[in-house]
């Protein structure tokens, strides 16, 4: 669908944060009396929560389970032709072939349905003491896309566990969707740390906005270089981090990759490609310790390229960087967070200490951040060093407990380096 034909630039999505019970009936009789609320508010989108028709547990999924079109399904199209909405059907169980999948279906106002999204990453983690849950004990994945059209904007769909893989959302954005909605149900031990921070991640790095879907809670139910400096090289001048060994010997040398060039009306406008050339191949270096990828301010914008270096092994990112007083209170801490836990890497940020009277006031606060995607050292404004210990076997555990590097489908989508350093 052609951006001419979307005479709308805004319009209004509504999010059912449902009470789940063991009564299929129920969930399906107030599911469909909260759409009909929020369709009468003037949604025209409306989305339902992850397993809106059964409790969340292996347990139920076979319990429950339908073929789609089915009892779920037929309520769902009901009322989308009812209030003359798109509903994006949380996601029900869904019995194929013997097969179990957790799905999503999209019905259009006219109440046909428009996709079937199949949960792709299914959500095992083990985390000693809190949580272990293995979908895949029951369920199967689904192998594909799901996107849709709309008058208002393209949508791509996903299920909970898969907004954890920044990829998904990116092939979508790249796609031309400016909505994504995920129904999901993260739980007491994920939620606080990261639902929040994953739909902003997938947000501000793709520019779309996200939405988010989950049943509501019951108590009751069965539940972190050494800086950067402008480089002249043959008449032109670069944006470079140098990383210098114990012998003194450099390591590399990094030229900013992504130039800072933009434009916030009443704010600020920086064009760093006025004077600057950007680099072109990626930076890592090996310590004793631990292998280190290495970004400079902006480039931390770009999902893409802490996914190549966790790839290759660095288990430690930092990204020296002057984040304004426009961007800094806005994205800094979001989005070191945001590379941290999609990679389950250590993020580290340098920034120049805050000078009022200044051209260009630095944010301040350069910060570490664990591979749970926890800030655990932060300077605020002034002058200063913080310290933090990193621990791999931490790193290691984390990504024992959430194993998203093993769990990737390679078979559906790919994030690879086009052009690397010696």
């Amino acid at each position: 669908m052609s951006g001419s034909t979307r005479a709308m630039s805004k319009f209004r999505l509504a999010v059912v944060q449902l009470h789940v019970t063991k009564l299929k009936a129920d969930n399906l009789s107030r599911a469909q009396k909260l759409v009909k609320e929020a369709a009468g508010q003037g949604a025209k989108v409306v989305v339902l929560p992850e397993c809106f028709n059964s409790p969340y547990g292996s347990g139920y999924f076979a319990e429950y389970a339908e073929k789609i079109p089915g009892e779920s399904t037929q309520v769902l199209a009901k009322v989308a032709k009812e209030c003359g909405i798109y509903l994006v059907g949380g996601s029900i169980p869904e019995e194929d072939e013997g097969k179990l999948f957790n799905t999503c279906s999209v019905f259009g106002p006219d109440g046909k349905l428009l996709l079937k999204h199949r949960k792709i990453h299914l959500f095992d983690i083990d985390i000693p003491g809190k949580i272990r849950f293995q979908e895949s004990e029951t369920l199967s994945p689904g192998s594909s896309l799901s996107m849709f059209e709309t008058p208002y904007c393209k949508v791509g769909v996903g299920i909970c566990y898969d907004m954890r893989f920044a990829e998904l959302a990116q092939i979508y954005a790249k796609k031309g969707c400016q909505l994504l909605v995920y129904p999901g149900a993260f739980n007491m031990t994920t939620g606080p740390a990261h639902w929040e921070l994953l739909q902003r991640a997938r947000a501000v790095d793709n520019q779309v906005y996200v939405a988010t879907a989950s049943p509501a809670r019951d108590e009751s139910a069965s539940y972190v270089a050494w800086g950067s400096i402008p480089e002249e090289d043959e008449g032109k001048l670069f944006n470079t981090c140098s990383v210098f060994g114990p012998d003194g010997k450099l390591l590399l040398k990094h030229r900013k990759i992504h130039l800072f060039d933009i434009d916030i009306p009443g704010k600020i406008r920086f064009q760093e490609s006025e004077t600057l050339s950007p680099g072109s191949s990626l930076s890592m270096f090996e310590t004793p310790y631990c292998k280190v990828g290495v970004g400079i301010c902006y480039d931390m914008r770009f999902a893409e390229l802490a996914q190549i270096y966790a790839k290759k092994g660095c288990q430690l990112l930092v990204y020296p960087g002057a984040f304004n007083m426009t961007t800094g209170p806005a994205h800094w801490e979001l989005l070191q967070r945001a590379r941290a836990v999609d990679n389950q890497v250590y993020v580290a940020t340098a920034s120049p200490a805050r000078d009022e009277s200044a051209s260009y006031v630095a944010w301040g606060h350069s910060s570490v951040v664990n591979p749970w995607g926890e800030v655990i050292t932060k300077a605020q404004s002034e002058e200063s060093i913080v310290y933090a210990d990193i621990d791999l076997q931490y790193l290691a555990d984390v990504r024992q407990q959430i194993p998203i590097t093993t769990q990737r489908r390679n078979d559906i989508y790919s994030v690879n380096a086009v052009n690397e350093s010696a």
